[in-house]
């Protein structure tokens, strides 16, 4: 093994010193060297130097060795300072890499990462003066000198700093082929990666990798005019060349996409001049069946989730009242037998309160606490059996459909044990003779003591090899009946093959709820619920016993059929690793409490539809909002600000935000909306936890659902149908959900606006209680109307419903308008006082501020029209009305200006001669 000295007849002030030149240059010739790992080597100025042997017996470097060398080293010599020996380290380290390219082709297979190698200094070294000085505990970790020459200083600068050596000449020797490591890819580089040779002045300055490593893009965009597509932009007949570089998949609203050719591909694919417009379904099943389903259930969880107003924005609150019953007493799940109703049904038993415990009144917590688990395990065997009863069914009936023999009994038997259906089945061995059996079968999931007396009765018989004259249906039955669920052994046979047996998997052809209800009910004698669904994943995991995993319904059953629809079907199989049974994942939930609510809720785990989240959403509603037993583990808790240490935990702590269960409501509401149940969707929101993010998600199903809904009914559309249903949603969303009606009509005011409708935008803006847009609309469209109608009462009409300390810009707006409105009704009245005389001059000056900034060619029109109108109306005052702009006027009009101008500046003059 490798190991670094100092000899002893070094002088005292001499230090530690390396050799350098021999790890620069020689390191190339260290695997044929054979000399002692003691050996010292005289450098050229004649100081010993430590020598090393980097290869032990097998000639390969030992990296280990060498780091545990290193270390006693460092405990057993205390006078080398440790920055010496970091440094000195750090110098081997970079020495050793820069010599590896000498290596020869046989060195590098064998060759690893150069191990960092300690120096070790003679502990026979006499004191020297500076250690009798200070000490021998304090010149241990004194900065030893080193005496490098000049021609090491400039190595340690080429390896350090990177700078070329000028000193030393080496000769230029051809590059080596290097092998290249089969196990790293073409790429993937032997050493560290090289650096850069360009020289930096110190060490502040990082040496810059000229090639860092760097994504892989798997595409790269193309120059125009290398693309195929250059020239081509005005060719119609292909619209995948005309529009290549610049078509994208479109979204549209109720899943419409726009798209080339086929959607989700097919064997012939058409021409690339297609462009269709497509229906994306998220979900399974048709459209009507979800909907059906979406609005029982919803509806259901409506009626226990009272709706609180926050600063005006609705929150959906769940009543604790709610709960798995509550759906599982919907109509159609009360005789259904379907995966979803079982699903209700089995959180009933697991999770809803048990109403008839009848515990005593002075029962313990303990008595207590047993009592349900006793309850609650012999709800869910009442469950189960009702679920596989069915499947018990269909196997008896194809067994009566087969010729079995002596076995036919033996395997409907085994049938009913798998449904726990035990008393047909002690009946049934009594129909045929079987009555030793059937007495056993009446103790089947019997005590301990039971289960050892019929395994020492199978052991007896396998030891004695009586197996093979026993039929297989029969064992199942007796290996059932001692507890084994798993695998029974066979007999290898003895010369001639009469002893020999069959092995049994006792669970094979079983669905995965019969495998489980083997394990609850036989497997073990009242074992808890923890431990027999550990028992059960442990024999499903082992696929030698063919125990059938937990796979979801729409996987296990071969009777499950996909969707006819021409669009698209999902595959139920292309998930790893596979979907869970909602069904085992609530079994979790109750006996693992570190089950993963995230795992559970996946929506594959309920259909083939990943994007299907209607279940998953209504059970994270129930486990983390109503039962508070399990929620997602990106929640976290925080505390109030103003807690002290004597407050109680559950008092100072506060509820944190959830990302994935947003991201669950979420996309829930956009599947509702996309299949037209969007006020439902709203619904769904409600249960959003933050409120800005509540009224945002809100508005925006309102603002793409804007034209659905009515406040009321005209009297010529009493009989339409589609008018009154749009009532009922209004009446539904202001008056059940207690969304503010000002939401929904700012919602009609922004479609209202892209249909071009001002009047109907400036009414609902209006309605919204929105004033400084309804202002805008009024001064951009409806004023100017009313002025070129030469309509006073109207322009009066049109700001009537404005406060002026609700619009912003109410006095460059509004006031003027129905300033002009005034100043004309009393002239017309003849009414020619000083205070319209005023009103006149300020409107002069202010109506041509109305064409200021950017005006629409209305209200261009409208400020022409009234400073005309003002000009005469100057004219009956003899006021000159300097604020008015002559080119705006008409031709009479502008006459009457110069006419007024001209009598102004008359008698300005006068006045001026008289004052002189």
């Amino acid at each position: 093994m490798a190991r670094f000295g100092l000899d002893d007849s070094s002088s005292e002030d001499e230090g530690a010193s390396v050799d350098l030149d021999r790890t620069l240059s020689d390191h190339g010739d260290e695997s044929g060297g054979s000399g002692d790992s003691d050996a010292q080597t005289e450098g050229d100025d004649g100081i010993p130097r430590a020598s090393y042997n980097d290869q032990d017996e097998s000639g390969s470097e030992m990296d280990d060795d060498n780091s545990e060398a290193g270390q006693a080293q460092q405990r057993r010599e205390p006078s080398m300072s440790q920055s010496a020996r970091s440094h000195s380290q750090s110098v081997h380290s970079r020495a050793r890499s820069s010599s590896s390219g000498s290596d020869s082709d046989e060195d590098l297979p064998r060759r690893r990462l150069p191990a960092q190698r300690s120096l070790s200094v003679a502990s026979s070294r006499a004191p020297t003066e500076r250690e009798k000085s200070v000490g021998p505990a304090a010149a241990a970790w004194a900065p030893q000198p080193l005496k490098l020459e000049p021609k090491r200083i400039a190595v340690m600068q080429a390896s350090f700093f990177q700078q070329p050596i000028k000193e030393v000449e080496h000769e230029k020797e051809p590059p080596k082929k290097v092998k290249e490591n089969p196990w790293l890819p073409p790429s993937a580089s032997l050493g560290r990666p090289e650096q850069s040779t360009a020289a930096r002045p110190n060490f502040a300055t990082p040496v810059l990798d000229p090639n860092p490593f760097r994504s892989f893009r798997k595409y790269s965009r193309v120059e125009l005019p290398k693309s195929i597509t250059a020239g081509k932009e005005g060719s119609f007949v292909d619209s995948g060349l005309m529009l290549g570089r610049s078509f994208r998949v479109g979204w549209g609203p109720s899943g419409q996409i726009v798209h080339f050719g086929s959607l989700y591909g097919s064997a012939k694919l058409p021409a690339s001049s297609d462009l269709a417009v497509s229906t994306f379904r998220c979900l399974a099943q048709s459209d009507d069946l979800e909907r059906t389903k979406s609005e029982s259930t919803l509806q259901q969880q409506l009626l226990s989730t009272p709706i609180y107003l926050h600063d005006d924005i609705p929150e959906a609150v769940p009543h604790p009242d709610l709960n798995f019953g509550s759906f599982a007493s919907i109509d159609h799940f009360r005789t259904s037998k379907s995966s979803e109703a079982n699903l209700w049904r089995l959180g009933a038993a697991l999770f809803d309160e048990i109403e008839d415990l009848n515990a005593p009144e002075d029962a313990t917590a303990e008595l207590v606490a047993r009592l349900v688990e006793i309850r609650r395990r012999d709800r869910l065997e009442s469950w189960l059996e009702d679920v596989v009863r069915d499947a018990v069914e269909e196997d008896l009936k194809d067994i009566e459909s087969r010729p079995s023999g002596t076995a036919a009994g033996a395997k409907r038997i085994f049938a009913l044990l798998s449904g726990h259906e035990v008393e047909r089945a002690c009946t049934t061995a009594g129909e045929n003779g079987d009555l030793r059996l059937a007495t056993l079968l009446a103790q089947a999931g019997g005590d301990d003591e039971f289960r050892e007396d019929v395994y020492l009765q199978l052991a007896k018989w396998r030891e004695y090899r009586v197996d093979s004259h026993i039929d297989a249906a029969y064992r199942r039955v007796y290996e059932v009946l001692c507890g084994n669920v798993g695998i029974s052994e066979g007999l290898v046979p003895r010369g001639d093959r009469v002893d020999a047996a069959a092995e049994i998997l006792i669970a094979d052809g079983l669905d995965w709820k019969r495998a489980f209800g083997l394990h609850l009910w036989y497997g073990t004698f009242q074992a808890s619920l923890p431990t027999v669904v550990q028992r059960y994943e442990t024999a499903a995991r082992d696929s030698s016993t063919h125990t059938a995993p937990p796979l979801p319904l729409y996987i296990e059953s071969p009777t499950f059929t996909t969707p006819t629809s021409p669009t698209l079907a999902w595959n139920p199989n292309t998930t790893d690793p596979p979907p869970t049974d909602p069904l085992f994942s609530l079994i979790k939930i109750f006996t693992d409490p570190t089950y993963s609510l995230e795992d559970a809720l996946l929506p594959r785990n309920f259909g083939s539809s990943p994007l299907d989240y209607r279940l998953p959403w209504h059970l994270y509603i129930l486990f983390s909002r109503v039962l508070r037993r399990r929620d997602f583990e990106d929640r976290e808790m925080v505390f109030r600000d103003d807690a002290s240490d004597d407050d109680d935990m559950s008092e100072i702590q506060i509820e944190g935000y959830s990302v994935r269960a947003d991201v669950v409501t979420e996309a829930y509401a956009s599947q509702l909306e996309l299949g037209g149940n969007w006020t439902w969707a709203i619904f769904v929101l409600l249960h959003l936890q933050v409120p800005e993010l509540r009224a945002k998600a809100i508005k925006d199903v309102l603002g793409r659902n804007a034209n659905d809904v009515l406040e009321e009914l005209d009297d010529e559309d009493e009989r339409n149908p589609e008018d009154a249903a749009k009532v009922e949603r209004f009446t539904f969303l202001t008056v059940t959900l207690k969304i503010p009606s000002t939401w929904i009509f700012s919602a009609q005011a922004i479609a209202a606006k892209y249909a071009r409708d001002p009047y109907r935008e400036y009414q609902l803006h209006v309605k919204a209680e929105q004033w400084n847009e309804a202002h805008t609309i009024a001064v951009n469209e409806l004023a100017p109307e009313a002025i070129m109608h030469n309509s006073p009462n109207l322009l009066r009409a049109v700001f009537a419903p404005f406060d002026a300390r609700q619009v912003a810009d109410w006095e460059s707006g509004g006031k003027i308008f129905l300033d002009y409105a005034l100043c004309v009704e009393e002239l017309k009245a003849h009414l020619q006082g000083q205070r319209v005389a005023s009103l006149l001059l300020d409107l002069i000056r202010a109506v041509p501020t109305l064409a200021d900034g950017s005006p629409t060619l209305k209200l261009q029109a409208a400020v022409s029209q009234m400073q005309s109108q003002l000009t005469v109306l100057s004219s009956m005052f003899n006021l000159h009305a300097n604020a008015i702009r002559p080119s705006t006027l008409r031709e009479a009009d502008r006459l009457v200006w110069l006419d007024g101008a001209n009598a102004s500046f008359l008698q300005k003059s006068m006045d001026a001669a008289c004052a002189a």
